[in-house]
């Protein structure tokens, strides 16, 4: 096996260095302390392509393979490994989307991310944590709606995604076969993010509570 960088991805591997040393070395001190997401930073990265690694190409994103990804990745965490996090994350809030989509849903959630906007995935819960079968979060279908409700916490991006990838129970009964994800977005009524964890590190990757109160989702947003 060839285990040698391709020219691309050398490439794509000194850009991120330089961006990371550019824009990332001399703040992140700085952001850290105040522990503050650098939104200006983030949104360079937005231009260069950095933030839509994971997205297909025919959505807007570089789709890149896993190794592509994690080289660049590490590039950015020798600048700030939470800002790295972040980006991170947002392809992270697009997986189920575009394993289990609509075409509509796919379209419309990679132009958030591929035009400067954060998605976050809503999974862990405090009564659960990593044990994502034991979420109590309902969905509880009522006509052409469901109804959320309860809490996900240590959600990074939270506070300053406009839309979250949630996963709640609608057939409680079934463990985790009963586990559905529904496309929330901020503004929606009845959502409320917590304030940003004060954490003792990675503190540029910021992490809320999203706590849903009645929250009526309409049945197309259910994702698969």
């Amino acid at each position: 096996m060839d285990y040698h960088l391709t020219p691309d991805q050398i490439d794509l591997q000194l850009m991120t260095r330089d961006f990371a040393d550019k824009e990332l070395v001399p703040i992140a001190a700085e952001y850290d302390l105040k522990s503050e997401f650098p939104m200006e930073a983030f949104q360079k990265a937005v231009t260069m392509g950095l933030t839509c690694l994971d997205l297909p190409e025919e959505w807007g994103g570089a789709g890149v393979d896993l190794l592509t990804t994690a080289i660049i990745r590490e590039e950015l965490s020798r600048g700030d490994a939470g800002f790295s996090s972040a980006v991170g994350a947002c392809g992270l809030g697009f997986k189920p989307i575009n394993f289990a989509g609509t075409e509509e849903q796919k379209k419309k959630y990679a132009d958030v991310v591929t035009g400067g906007g954060l998605l976050a995935l809503g999974l862990t819960e405090p009564n659960a944590g990593s044990d994502v079968a034991n979420n109590k979060t309902p969905a509880v279908k009522k006509g052409d709606k469901y109804i959320l409700n309860g809490r996900k916490c240590f959600i990074t991006n939270a506070p300053h995604a406009q839309f979250f990838c949630v996963f709640a129970k609608t057939a409680p009964e079934k463990g985790h076969r009963g586990i559905s994800c529904f496309l929330v977005e901020r503004e929606r009524a009845g959502v409320s993010v917590g304030k940003h964890e004060d954490k003792m590190g990675f503190r540029l990757a910021t992490a809320s509570d999203i706590v849903f109160d009645e929250v009526h989702v309409p049945a197309d947003h259910l994702i698969g």
